[in-house]
């Protein structure tokens, strides 16, 4: 199974490649940041999904993709929204249309850490957990 990582040198990009190498898939990963040296039989490649042609170029052949590519912080989103998306939503959309255009349909799995990982509580002053309600 071919499985493409993007935002794959993020928090839990590196976490779920780490996980996946050695267990039998054929793993690329897209960064913004330097490749690293030590690759594992990992396929890297630098580049942004802002970037014309790189979202056809990564979602190649792919059969799930991991959807991690973020450039926003929660503490700092709101105070420039039309930056945020710019730097994260429009390359999503650039990622999804790639995938429209290709007549492909891999499995597309999109999660991101900002709420987990940067705060939020609720009412009463607790971490939300993952059995909390939506509303």
């Amino acid at each position: 199974m071919r499985v493409l990582i993007t935002g794959a040198q993020g928090l839990i990009g590196r976490a779920v490649a780490k996980g996946l190498v050695g267990e039998g898939f054929s793993l690329t990963c897209l960064s913004r940041r330097e490749i690293p040296k030590s690759t594992n039989g990992v396929r890297w490649i630098k580049g942004d999904l802002g970037e014309q042609g790189v979202a056809e170029k990564v979602i190649d052949g792919q059969d799930v993709i991991v959807h991690l590519a973020h450039d926003s912080t929660p503490l700092t989103t709101s105070s420039d929204l039309i930056a945020d998306a710019r730097r994260s939503l429009f390359p999503s959309l650039q990622l999804i249309q790639a995938i429209v255009k290709s007549g492909h349909k891999p499995h597309v799995i999109y999660l991101s850490s900002g709420g987990a990982v940067y705060g939020g509580s609720a009412k009463d002053g607790r971490q939300y957990r993952e059995t909390d309600a939506c509303s």
